[in-house]
């Protein structure tokens, strides 16, 4: 098994992917790659009003913002097949019943799945790394992914989250 545990490679990251067999699965990997949120902003995450074709989320972030982000298409369509597989209405959590131990078990297995001993965190980076490797703009990462600045979150400017989301989209491919 290889030892991963900063940034993984796109095949890698696709690997795991790969390894989702269910729409929870393949949600979860899908927000925390090619979205980029942190393990608890997929956990606090609402089912969005279906369909949404503008493929935004309002991710609550760990402190006390919230930041509305344009999503890879890939990453929208798990996120509506899982609302429609767990029966949830717009409002609802996204993924009930699954908490923080759940969501570490399921994600370093799918990790084991794919050969890889890695963590969690390990797919939040692989996103940010890849959106700064295409030359985003470091206060445009800042914002999408959630970084505060002396304690404020920078504004994203217009158009910048959608940029991210194509390449998070281009970069994941088999």
């Amino acid at each position: 098994m290889l030892e991963t545990s900063d940034v993984l490679a796109p095949q890698q990251a696709y690997a795991v992917l790969a390894a989702a067999q269910d729409p929870e699965e393949t949600a979860l990997v899908e927000l925390l790659l090619r979205a980029g949120l942190r393990g608890r902003e997929v956990l606090d995450l609402a089912a969005p009003e279906l369909p949404v074709d503008g493929v935004t989320l309002i991710a609550p972030s760990f402190r006390r913002y919230e930041r509305t982000i344009a999503i890879a298409p890939t990453a929208a369509r798990a996120v509506h097949a899982q609302a429609h597989a767990a029966g949830v209405q717009p409002g609802q959590p996204l993924f009930p019943g699954c908490g923080e131990i759940r969501l570490v078990q399921r994600v370093h297995g799918l990790c084991a799945d794919a050969g890889l001993h890695t963590d969690l965190a390990a797919l939040r980076r692989t996103a940010i790394s890849s959106a700064l490797d295409y030359e985003v703009a470091l206060v445009d990462a800042q914002a999408y992914f959630g970084f505060t600045v002396d304690g404020v979150l920078p504004i994203l400017r217009p158009g910048a989250d959608v940029r991210i989301a194509a390449v998070l989209e281009l970069v994941y491919r088999p």
